[in-house]
């Protein structure tokens, strides 16, 4: 799918400009951009029934949320610990019964569950936190259509549409990391 391979480009681009200021949300791009790039080949250029790239793509997804959560839950191990066997947990049920579903919900666990409310928290004492959690809560957008499974043409399926308001929400989410780490 094109649309992944614009998703990948936009993050690792996001990825080179945050690799010396903050190698946590860096990662985050990094894996997010490796994810984005296996899907597009899995998606447009193998058989999809050769599922090696989809659980390649689900695993580097499952690794880059760890690290949003690392980097603001970094003094809580337990926390850490937590958000490890969740994810892991998640993936092997995502490769088991090969479903994205639950992709989904280690995305809502970690994103919605801590990041979001960790940025909301944090945006009381610098507002540039506000733009990490809009970001989040633009990326819910997608699930409406993915969910309805929305398509406008052939080459803007429900997928293509998801990838399209990511890249929106992630851009929103790089420039908030940007402007917390400018501020320090």
């Amino acid at each position: 799918m094109i649309s992944d391979l614009v998703l990948g480009i936009f993050v690792i681009v996001f990825f080179i400009f945050l690799v010396k200021k903050n190698i946590k949300w860096s990662l985050f791009f990094l894996f997010m951009g490796i994810s984005a790039f296996a899907g597009s080949f899995w998606h447009g250029y193998f058989d999809e029934t050769n599922n090696l790239l989809r659980f390649i793509s689900w695993t580097f997804l499952s690794l880059s949320l760890l690290f949003p959560a690392f980097e603001l839950y970094k003094n809580s191990k337990i926390l850490k610990i937590f958000f490890i066997v969740i994810s892991v947990i998640l993936l092997f049920f995502a490769i088991y019964y090969c479903n994205f579903l639950f992709m989904d919900i280690n995305a809502v666990i970690v994103m919605l569950g801590f990041v979001l409310v960790k940025s909301i928290i944090k945006s009381k004492s610098n507002k540039a936190y506000v733009f990490i959690y809009l970001g989040i809560l633009i990326s819910l957008i997608s699930v409406f259509f993915q969910i309805k499974r929305y398509s406008f043409a052939e080459y803007l399926n429900f997928n293509d549409i998801g990838h399209y308001i990511t890249i929106v929400s992630l851009s929103i989410i790089y420039i908030g990391v940007n402007k917390v780490l400018l501020k320090g």
